[in-house]
Protein backbone atom coordinates (compact mmCIF):
# COMPACT_ATOMS: atom_id res chain seq x y z
CA UNK A 1 0.00 0.00 0.00
CA UNK A 2 1.44 3.46 -1.19
CA UNK A 3 2.14 5.86 1.90
CA UNK A 4 1.28 9.19 1.81
CA UNK A 5 2.14 11.85 3.92
CA UNK A 6 -0.27 14.63 5.03
CA UNK A 7 1.07 18.07 5.46
CA UNK A 8 -0.90 20.74 7.11
CA UNK A 9 -4.14 20.08 5.86
CA UNK A 10 -6.86 21.03 8.33
CA UNK A 11 -8.87 17.94 9.74
CA UNK A 12 -11.82 20.29 10.39
CA UNK A 13 -12.38 21.39 7.20
CA UNK A 14 -11.36 18.12 5.25
CA UNK A 15 -12.59 15.06 7.04
CA UNK A 16 -14.31 13.35 4.17
CA UNK A 17 -11.48 13.73 2.02
CA UNK A 18 -8.98 12.16 4.68
CA UNK A 19 -10.98 9.45 4.94
CA UNK A 20 -11.29 8.12 1.54
CA UNK A 21 -7.76 9.01 1.00
CA UNK A 22 -7.82 7.01 4.01
CA UNK A 23 -8.90 3.64 2.45
CA UNK A 24 -7.10 3.82 -0.53
CA UNK A 25 -3.85 4.55 1.00
CA UNK A 26 -1.57 4.66 4.30
CA UNK A 27 -2.05 8.21 5.51
CA UNK A 28 0.87 9.68 7.51
CA UNK A 29 -0.03 12.71 9.72
CA UNK A 30 -0.36 14.79 12.27
CA UNK A 31 -3.65 16.08 14.03
CA UNK A 32 -5.48 12.78 12.41
CA UNK A 33 -6.11 11.42 15.81
CA UNK A 34 -9.64 11.48 15.41
CA UNK A 35 -9.64 9.14 13.03
CA UNK A 36 -7.62 6.74 13.37
CA UNK A 37 -9.85 3.91 15.35
CA UNK A 38 -12.67 4.24 12.28
CA UNK A 39 -12.47 0.95 10.59
CA UNK A 40 -11.19 0.16 7.40
CA UNK A 41 -8.69 3.82 7.77
CA UNK A 42 -4.92 3.15 7.03
CA UNK A 43 -3.88 6.20 9.15
CA UNK A 44 -0.58 6.45 11.23
CA UNK A 45 0.79 9.49 13.29
CA UNK A 46 3.97 10.11 11.69
CA UNK A 47 5.85 10.01 15.27
CA UNK A 48 5.11 7.12 16.05
CA UNK A 49 6.71 5.94 12.77
CA UNK A 50 10.03 8.45 12.74
CA UNK A 51 13.57 6.48 14.24
CA UNK A 52 15.31 8.33 15.80
CA UNK A 53 19.25 10.15 15.08
CA UNK A 54 22.36 9.22 16.65
CA UNK A 55 24.31 11.82 18.32
CA UNK A 56 26.53 12.33 15.73
CA UNK A 57 23.35 13.28 13.32
CA UNK A 58 21.67 15.36 16.18
CA UNK A 59 25.56 17.29 16.25
CA UNK A 60 25.41 17.94 12.73
CA UNK A 61 22.26 19.14 12.31
CA UNK A 62 22.44 21.36 15.79
CA UNK A 63 25.79 22.80 13.77
CA UNK A 64 24.25 23.17 10.74
CA UNK A 65 21.65 25.40 12.50
CA UNK A 66 23.99 27.94 13.92
CA UNK A 67 25.37 28.34 10.27
CA UNK A 68 22.08 28.67 8.82
CA UNK A 69 21.12 31.42 11.36
CA UNK A 70 24.26 33.42 10.75
CA UNK A 71 23.92 33.07 6.71
CA UNK A 72 20.23 34.65 7.15
CA UNK A 73 21.54 37.21 10.25
CA UNK A 74 24.13 38.50 7.49
CA UNK A 75 21.44 38.49 4.11
CA UNK A 76 18.94 40.41 6.30
CA UNK A 77 21.77 43.16 7.27
CA UNK A 78 22.98 43.13 3.45
CA UNK A 79 19.37 43.23 1.75
CA UNK A 80 18.52 46.33 4.10
CA UNK A 81 21.89 48.07 3.22
CA UNK A 82 20.89 47.46 -0.43
CA UNK A 83 17.52 49.31 -0.06
CA UNK A 84 19.16 52.04 2.25
CA UNK A 85 22.12 52.44 1.42
CA UNK A 86 21.91 56.21 3.25
CA UNK A 87 21.79 53.81 6.50
CA UNK A 88 24.05 51.27 5.67
CA UNK A 89 26.89 52.07 8.14
CA UNK A 90 25.63 52.64 11.27
CA UNK A 91 22.71 49.85 10.62
CA UNK A 92 22.79 46.53 12.30
CA UNK A 93 20.32 44.17 13.43
CA UNK A 94 19.09 44.41 17.23
CA UNK A 95 20.45 43.07 19.81
CA UNK A 96 19.90 39.70 20.78
CA UNK A 97 17.73 39.21 17.27
CA UNK A 98 19.75 36.38 15.96
CA UNK A 99 19.66 34.66 18.96
CA UNK A 100 16.15 34.95 20.09
CA UNK A 101 13.99 35.12 16.83
CA UNK A 102 16.20 33.68 13.74
CA UNK A 103 17.60 30.93 16.10
CA UNK A 104 14.57 29.38 16.99
CA UNK A 105 12.87 29.98 13.42
CA UNK A 106 15.42 28.19 11.48
CA UNK A 107 15.68 25.55 14.17
CA UNK A 108 12.29 24.65 13.76
CA UNK A 109 12.25 24.83 10.05
CA UNK A 110 15.47 22.89 9.95
CA UNK A 111 14.20 20.01 12.16
CA UNK A 112 11.17 19.59 10.17
CA UNK A 113 13.26 18.52 7.70
CA UNK A 114 14.89 16.16 9.40
CA UNK A 115 12.10 14.55 11.23
CA UNK A 116 10.50 13.83 7.46
CA UNK A 117 13.61 12.26 6.33
CA UNK A 118 13.46 10.07 9.38
CA UNK A 119 10.25 8.72 8.54
CA UNK A 120 11.11 8.18 5.05
CA UNK A 121 14.08 5.94 6.11
CA UNK A 122 12.11 4.02 7.94
CA UNK A 123 8.42 4.21 5.83
CA UNK A 124 9.37 5.13 2.38
CA UNK A 125 7.34 7.85 1.27
CA UNK A 126 5.53 7.91 -2.25
CA UNK A 127 3.67 11.11 -2.01
CA UNK A 128 3.39 14.31 0.10
CA UNK A 129 -0.25 16.55 -0.44
CA UNK A 130 0.09 20.06 1.38
CA UNK A 131 -2.48 22.18 2.28
CA UNK A 132 -1.09 26.20 1.65
CA UNK A 133 1.84 25.02 0.78
CA UNK A 134 3.34 28.80 0.30
CA UNK A 135 2.95 28.88 4.33
CA UNK A 136 4.99 28.67 6.80
CA UNK A 137 3.41 25.56 8.16
CA UNK A 138 3.58 23.14 5.61
CA UNK A 139 6.14 25.06 2.85
CA UNK A 140 9.74 23.09 4.38
CA UNK A 141 8.45 19.77 4.33
CA UNK A 142 7.08 20.11 0.64
CA UNK A 143 10.52 21.90 -0.68
CA UNK A 144 11.91 18.76 1.04
CA UNK A 145 10.32 16.16 -0.30
CA UNK A 146 10.80 17.61 -3.92
CA UNK A 147 14.55 17.68 -3.39
CA UNK A 148 14.34 14.34 -2.47
CA UNK A 149 12.34 13.66 -5.51
CA UNK A 150 9.10 12.50 -4.27
CA UNK A 151 5.89 13.41 -5.76
CA UNK A 152 4.24 16.33 -4.01
CA UNK A 153 1.50 17.83 -4.52
CA UNK A 154 -0.93 21.18 -2.99
CA UNK A 155 -4.61 21.08 -2.33
CA UNK A 156 -5.70 24.64 -1.92
CA UNK A 157 -8.34 24.75 1.84
CA UNK A 158 -10.57 26.98 -0.18
CA UNK A 159 -11.30 27.93 -3.63
CA UNK A 160 -9.37 31.27 -4.93
CA UNK A 161 -12.81 32.42 -5.83
CA UNK A 162 -11.96 36.42 -6.02
CA UNK A 163 -8.26 35.78 -7.01
CA UNK A 164 -7.21 39.31 -8.48
CA UNK A 165 -6.20 39.06 -12.35
CA UNK A 166 -2.65 39.54 -13.17
CA UNK A 167 -3.52 42.76 -15.07
CA UNK A 168 -4.84 44.37 -12.29
CA UNK A 169 -1.20 44.08 -9.57
CA UNK A 170 1.13 46.35 -8.73
CA UNK A 171 4.05 45.47 -10.86
CA UNK A 172 6.23 47.17 -8.36
CA UNK A 173 4.83 45.88 -4.93
CA UNK A 174 3.18 42.22 -5.83
CA UNK A 175 4.51 39.09 -5.64
CA UNK A 176 2.74 35.69 -6.26
CA UNK A 177 2.11 32.79 -4.47
CA UNK A 178 5.19 30.88 -4.40
CA UNK A 179 4.15 27.29 -4.06
CA UNK A 180 6.35 24.86 -3.03
CA UNK A 181 4.94 21.51 -5.05
CA UNK A 182 5.36 20.31 -8.06
CA UNK A 183 1.41 20.06 -8.35
CA UNK A 184 -1.43 22.22 -7.75
CA UNK A 185 -5.25 21.17 -7.31
CA UNK A 186 -7.74 24.00 -7.60
CA UNK A 187 -11.90 23.36 -7.66
CA UNK A 188 -12.06 24.59 -10.82
CA UNK A 189 -10.17 24.95 -14.55
CA UNK A 190 -11.24 28.39 -14.06
CA UNK A 191 -8.59 29.12 -11.25
CA UNK A 192 -6.41 27.14 -12.82
CA UNK A 193 -6.47 29.44 -15.75
CA UNK A 194 -6.01 32.66 -13.66
CA UNK A 195 -2.71 31.54 -11.89
CA UNK A 196 -0.98 30.52 -15.18
CA UNK A 197 -1.39 33.57 -16.14
CA UNK A 198 -0.04 35.14 -13.07
CA UNK A 199 2.79 32.38 -12.92
CA UNK A 200 3.75 33.02 -16.14
CA UNK A 201 5.42 36.58 -15.31
CA UNK A 202 7.69 33.94 -12.84
CA UNK A 203 9.16 31.46 -15.55
CA UNK A 204 10.96 29.82 -12.25
CA UNK A 205 8.16 28.49 -11.35
CA UNK A 206 7.22 25.37 -12.38
CA UNK A 207 4.59 24.54 -10.82
CA UNK A 208 1.74 22.10 -12.90
CA UNK A 209 -1.91 23.42 -12.23
CA UNK A 210 -5.03 20.85 -11.81
CA UNK A 211 -9.44 21.94 -11.98
CA UNK A 212 -10.07 18.27 -9.61
CA UNK A 213 -11.64 20.05 -7.44
CA UNK A 214 -11.36 21.81 -3.86
CA UNK A 215 -11.90 18.44 -1.33
CA UNK A 216 -13.40 21.19 1.33
CA UNK A 217 -16.75 19.77 3.64
CA UNK A 218 -19.33 21.69 1.60
CA UNK A 219 -21.56 24.30 3.70
CA UNK A 220 -23.76 24.28 1.25
CA UNK A 221 -24.31 20.16 0.61
CA UNK A 222 -25.32 19.70 4.81
CA UNK A 223 -28.84 20.70 4.43
CA UNK A 224 -29.63 23.54 6.81
CA UNK A 225 -31.87 26.17 6.55
CA UNK A 226 -31.42 29.73 7.57
CA UNK A 227 -33.97 29.06 10.43
CA UNK A 228 -32.64 25.85 12.19
CA UNK A 229 -28.99 27.65 11.94
CA UNK A 230 -30.65 31.04 13.85
CA UNK A 231 -32.15 28.29 16.30
CA UNK A 232 -28.26 26.90 16.76
CA UNK A 233 -27.18 30.07 17.04
CA UNK A 234 -29.83 31.34 19.55
CA UNK A 235 -30.92 33.78 17.12
CA UNK A 236 -34.37 34.88 18.10
CA UNK A 237 -34.04 38.56 16.43
CA UNK A 238 -35.95 39.85 13.44
CA UNK A 239 -33.09 41.87 12.67
CA UNK A 240 -31.02 41.27 9.31
CA UNK A 241 -27.75 39.34 10.33
CA UNK A 242 -24.45 40.22 8.83
CA UNK A 243 -21.41 37.74 9.57
CA UNK A 244 -17.97 39.48 9.04
CA UNK A 245 -15.26 36.69 8.27
CA UNK A 246 -11.85 36.94 9.10
CA UNK A 247 -9.37 36.20 6.87
CA UNK A 248 -5.23 35.17 8.61
CA UNK A 249 -1.92 37.21 7.44
CA UNK A 250 0.51 34.42 6.69
CA UNK A 251 3.98 35.43 8.44
CA UNK A 252 5.68 35.26 4.71
CA UNK A 253 7.90 38.07 6.10
CA UNK A 254 8.60 39.87 9.54
CA UNK A 255 7.70 42.95 8.24
CA UNK A 256 4.53 41.83 6.49
CA UNK A 257 3.01 40.42 9.36
CA UNK A 258 3.75 42.91 12.05
CA UNK A 259 2.57 45.48 9.62
CA UNK A 260 -0.55 43.59 8.66
CA UNK A 261 -1.50 42.43 12.12
CA UNK A 262 -1.69 46.55 13.05
CA UNK A 263 -3.34 47.35 10.04
CA UNK A 264 -6.43 44.93 10.75
CA UNK A 265 -6.41 46.33 14.28
CA UNK A 266 -7.06 49.43 13.27
CA UNK A 267 -9.16 48.75 10.26
CA UNK A 268 -11.74 46.57 13.01
CA UNK A 269 -11.67 49.90 15.14
CA UNK A 270 -12.60 52.02 12.05
CA UNK A 271 -15.35 49.26 11.05
CA UNK A 272 -17.02 49.48 14.93
CA UNK A 273 -16.53 53.29 14.48
CA UNK A 274 -18.33 53.69 11.17
CA UNK A 275 -20.80 51.30 12.36
CA UNK A 276 -21.83 53.49 15.62
CA UNK A 277 -22.03 56.43 12.88
CA UNK A 278 -24.50 54.43 10.69
CA UNK A 279 -28.24 54.45 11.05
CA UNK A 280 -27.40 50.69 9.62
CA UNK A 281 -26.63 49.47 13.18
CA UNK A 282 -30.48 49.39 14.35
CA UNK A 283 -31.17 46.95 11.93
CA UNK A 284 -28.79 44.26 12.23
CA UNK A 285 -27.33 41.70 14.39
CA UNK A 286 -23.38 41.19 14.00
CA UNK A 287 -21.81 37.75 13.94
CA UNK A 288 -17.91 37.27 13.43
CA UNK A 289 -16.38 34.12 12.43
CA UNK A 290 -12.83 34.11 13.54
CA UNK A 291 -10.29 32.44 11.06
CA UNK A 292 -9.04 28.90 12.77
CA UNK A 293 -5.45 30.04 13.62
CA UNK A 294 -7.57 32.85 16.11
CA UNK A 295 -9.86 30.05 17.24
CA UNK A 296 -7.53 27.95 19.17
CA UNK A 297 -8.19 27.91 22.70
CA UNK A 298 -5.38 29.98 24.14
CA UNK A 299 -5.57 32.83 20.99
CA UNK A 300 -9.39 33.42 21.22
CA UNK A 301 -10.48 34.44 24.97
CA UNK A 302 -8.12 37.60 23.77
CA UNK A 303 -9.10 38.09 20.56
CA UNK A 304 -12.55 37.97 21.58
CA UNK A 305 -12.42 40.16 24.15
CA UNK A 306 -10.40 42.68 22.07
CA UNK A 307 -13.14 42.70 19.56
CA UNK A 308 -15.91 42.66 22.42
CA UNK A 309 -14.09 45.86 24.19
CA UNK A 310 -13.59 48.16 20.81
CA UNK A 311 -17.43 47.90 20.55
CA UNK A 312 -18.42 48.55 23.81
CA UNK A 313 -16.04 51.74 23.33
CA UNK A 314 -17.85 53.37 20.46
CA UNK A 315 -21.49 52.08 22.48
CA UNK A 316 -22.43 49.44 20.59
CA UNK A 317 -23.76 46.28 21.60
CA UNK A 318 -21.41 42.98 21.40
CA UNK A 319 -21.16 41.28 18.41
CA UNK A 320 -21.15 37.26 18.50
CA UNK A 321 -17.83 35.86 18.05
CA UNK A 322 -17.60 32.06 16.94
CA UNK A 323 -14.33 29.99 16.29
CA UNK A 324 -16.49 27.19 14.73
CA UNK A 325 -20.11 26.96 13.74
CA UNK A 326 -18.74 28.07 10.41
CA UNK A 327 -22.02 26.30 8.77
CA UNK A 328 -24.70 28.06 10.94
CA UNK A 329 -22.77 31.16 10.97
CA UNK A 330 -22.97 31.79 7.35
CA UNK A 331 -26.33 29.93 6.61
CA UNK A 332 -27.75 32.76 9.32
CA UNK A 333 -26.29 35.55 7.68
CA UNK A 334 -28.60 37.83 5.42
CA UNK A 335 -25.20 38.96 3.76
CA UNK A 336 -21.73 37.92 4.37
CA UNK A 337 -18.72 41.14 5.00
CA UNK A 338 -14.98 39.64 4.50
CA UNK A 339 -12.04 41.68 6.12
CA UNK A 340 -9.69 40.74 3.43
CA UNK A 341 -10.59 37.83 0.60
CA UNK A 342 -11.37 34.08 2.24
CA UNK A 343 -12.06 30.80 0.94
CA UNK A 344 -15.27 30.98 2.50
CA UNK A 345 -16.28 33.33 0.02
CA UNK A 346 -16.82 30.38 -2.69
CA UNK A 347 -19.29 28.86 -0.05
CA UNK A 348 -21.35 32.35 0.34
CA UNK A 349 -21.60 32.49 -3.78
CA UNK A 350 -22.94 28.76 -4.17
CA UNK A 351 -25.92 29.49 -1.01
CA UNK A 352 -26.89 32.26 -3.37
CA UNK A 353 -25.46 35.05 -1.20
CA UNK A 354 -23.57 38.27 -1.97
CA UNK A 355 -20.69 39.75 -0.18
CA UNK A 356 -18.74 42.66 0.58
CA UNK A 357 -14.70 42.90 1.50
CA UNK A 358 -12.96 45.11 3.07
CA UNK A 359 -9.20 45.10 2.47
CA UNK A 360 -6.41 45.71 5.05
CA UNK A 361 -3.93 48.79 3.85
CA UNK A 362 -0.92 46.63 3.36
CA UNK A 363 -2.74 44.63 1.22
CA UNK A 364 -4.16 47.50 -0.82
CA UNK A 365 -0.51 48.69 -2.04
CA UNK A 366 -0.49 45.15 -4.05
CA UNK A 367 -3.03 46.20 -6.44
CA UNK A 368 -3.94 48.84 -9.49
CA UNK A 369 -6.39 51.66 -7.79
CA UNK A 370 -8.75 50.56 -10.50
CA UNK A 371 -8.94 46.91 -9.19
CA UNK A 372 -11.52 47.45 -6.75
CA UNK A 373 -14.58 47.60 -9.18
CA UNK A 374 -13.48 44.55 -12.02
CA UNK A 375 -10.00 42.85 -10.92
CA UNK A 376 -11.54 39.49 -10.37
CA UNK A 377 -14.24 37.54 -12.06
CA UNK A 378 -16.54 37.94 -8.83
CA UNK A 379 -16.26 41.64 -8.74
CA UNK A 380 -16.43 42.17 -12.62
CA UNK A 381 -19.70 39.61 -12.80
CA UNK A 382 -21.45 41.32 -9.95
CA UNK A 383 -21.67 38.90 -7.01
CA UNK A 384 -18.90 40.33 -4.66
CA UNK A 385 -18.11 44.19 -4.00
CA UNK A 386 -14.93 45.79 -2.42
CA UNK A 387 -15.67 48.59 -0.26
CA UNK A 388 -13.13 51.85 -0.41
CA UNK A 389 -13.56 52.22 3.60
CA UNK A 390 -15.10 50.78 6.66
CA UNK A 391 -18.45 53.63 6.09
CA UNK A 392 -18.59 52.09 2.53
CA UNK A 393 -18.66 48.54 4.38
CA UNK A 394 -21.93 49.70 5.84
CA UNK A 395 -23.39 51.73 3.07
CA UNK A 396 -23.27 48.58 0.50
CA UNK A 397 -24.33 45.76 2.61
CA UNK A 398 -27.47 47.87 3.73
CA UNK A 399 -27.57 48.41 0.10
CA UNK A 400 -27.27 44.80 -1.02
CA UNK A 401 -30.06 43.90 1.45
CA UNK A 402 -32.82 45.93 -0.91
CA UNK A 403 -35.32 43.92 -2.55
CA UNK A 404 -34.29 45.32 -5.96
CA UNK A 405 -30.54 44.29 -5.23
CA UNK A 406 -31.48 40.74 -4.29
CA UNK A 407 -33.42 39.81 -7.44
CA UNK A 408 -30.83 41.15 -9.77
CA UNK A 409 -27.92 39.02 -7.82
CA UNK A 410 -30.03 36.06 -7.69
CA UNK A 411 -30.09 36.23 -11.72
CA UNK A 412 -25.93 37.77 -11.68
CA UNK A 413 -24.92 33.82 -9.69
CA UNK A 414 -27.05 31.87 -12.12
CA UNK A 415 -24.95 33.33 -15.05
CA UNK A 416 -21.67 33.04 -13.39
CA UNK A 417 -22.52 29.50 -12.28
CA UNK A 418 -23.18 28.70 -15.99
CA UNK A 419 -20.60 30.65 -17.56
CA UNK A 420 -17.82 29.13 -15.51
CA UNK A 421 -18.83 25.84 -15.06
CA UNK A 422 -19.33 26.54 -11.04
CA UNK A 423 -22.12 23.79 -10.56
CA UNK A 424 -21.90 22.55 -7.17
CA UNK A 425 -20.26 19.40 -6.74
CA UNK A 426 -20.02 16.95 -3.77
CA UNK A 427 -17.06 16.32 -1.83
CA UNK A 428 -17.05 12.66 -2.24
CA UNK A 429 -16.74 13.08 -5.84
CA UNK A 430 -13.95 15.91 -5.90
CA UNK A 431 -12.04 13.44 -3.46
CA UNK A 432 -12.58 10.60 -5.99
CA UNK A 433 -11.07 12.40 -9.16
CA UNK A 434 -8.13 13.19 -6.79
CA UNK A 435 -7.68 9.67 -5.76
CA UNK A 436 -7.69 8.26 -9.17
CA UNK A 437 -5.53 10.83 -10.26
CA UNK A 438 -3.16 9.66 -7.32
CA UNK A 439 -3.67 6.59 -8.69
CA UNK A 440 -2.52 7.42 -12.31
CA UNK A 441 0.45 9.34 -10.76
CA UNK A 442 1.62 6.51 -8.51
CA UNK A 443 0.86 3.55 -10.97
Amino acid sequence: MKNIFINGIMLDRSQIFLRELARNFHVIGEGLAPLQNEPGLNISDPFMLAGSMTREEADNLENRITVETKVLADQLVSDFKALHPERAEQWSLPDGYTGSTLHPRVSVLLKKEAHFQLIHAAHPIDMVISGADYGSHARMTALTARKMSIPTMNLEHGFFFAQIRWQYSNLKRNMPMYFASEYLNLDSPMEAGIFEEILANFPDQDTKFLGLGTPTDSIVGQGLTREEARKRLGISSTKKVVTLVCTWIESRSINVLVTGQLNVIDLYEDIFRSLAEDDFRHDLELLIKLHPAEARPDVMPGVKACLENMAHRFGLPAPRVFGDQLPEVLTAADIVAGVGFSSVLFDVFQMGKASVVLMPPYLVTTTQPDWRRRGSIPLEEGVMEVADDPADLWRRLADWLTPSRQKKLASDVAHLTEKYDLQYRTVEEKSQKIIDWIKELLG
